[in-house]
């Protein structure tokens, strides 16, 4: 049997990473894929096999930009918000915004700084992590946080995320009508309650004086 590939699969990023930490999940910075030449990461493990200590296995996974770009410009944390996610040292997107037309769409190595929302920009130029901040941008008020996701002791993504205040303003209306409708629907049950319970209280009374009368006569008739 002879080997085709024209390049050797230990020299790749994923490779040489994994078998730097054997038992653990390593994952690569974005690089171009050898097989279609489309950028993504790559999540690759090492072990020894078991009934041989002599051989090395290593297991990998690619992930290309354009699949988890996909997910994330479906995230729709409120109406106009945005998601973005980048490695941990803020230098690449991992997963993009979501797009207008061919706006950032992520097909090759893309720099973070490139990003033309200012809004994603401003969040993950933030001093501090997993603190929501508000600011400016283009006009708008907006609130943003940056989250860190571990992948692992060394390596990790930040989670980017930026919402208009007017999305919390809008949805704080409809949380007041709702609010408002429910105040007058709890007051409709008490009327209607306490109306039931007038209606009971004066057919008690009403039997109470019939009794009362049935008795009288009664009495009157015995004598």
């Amino acid at each position: 049997w002879t080997s085709t590939a024209s390049q050797d699969p230990r020299s790749r990023p994923w490779y040489q990473g994994a078998s730097l930490k054997l038992n653990a999940l390593y994952w690569t910075s974005p690089y171009l894929f050898n097989t279609n030449q489309k950028a993504g990461i790559t999540v690759s493990s090492s072990w020894i096999d078991p009934f041989n200590d002599s051989l090395s296995v290593t297991l990998a996974y690619d992930l290309t930009l354009e699949s988890i770009s996909e997910f994330t410009e479906k995230i729709r944390p409120t109406e106009n918000g945005e998601v973005m996610v980048t490695t941990g040292d803020k230098v690449f997107v991992i997963g993009a915004p979501r797009t207008i037309g061919e706006e950032n769409q992520i097909e090759s190595l893309s720099f973070a700084d490139s990003v033309s929302k200012q809004e994603l920009i401003t969040v993950l130029n933030a001093e501090e992590l997993d603190k929501p901040f508000q600011f400016e941008s283009e006009g708008k008020t907006w609130w943003g946080v940056l989250q860190k996701f571990n992948l692992n002791k060394e390596q990790s993504f930040l989670i980017v995320v930026a919402l208009p205040e007017d999305d919390f303003l809008s949805e704080l209306k409809d949380s007041q009508k709702l609010l408002g409708g429910g105040f007058l629907g709890i007051l409709l049950l008490t009327f209607l309650i306490m109306r039931s319970h007038n209606k009971q209280v004066k057919n008690q009374k009403l039997l109470r004086e019939k009794n009362n009368e049935v008795i009288a006569q009664s009495i009157s008739y015995l004598n």
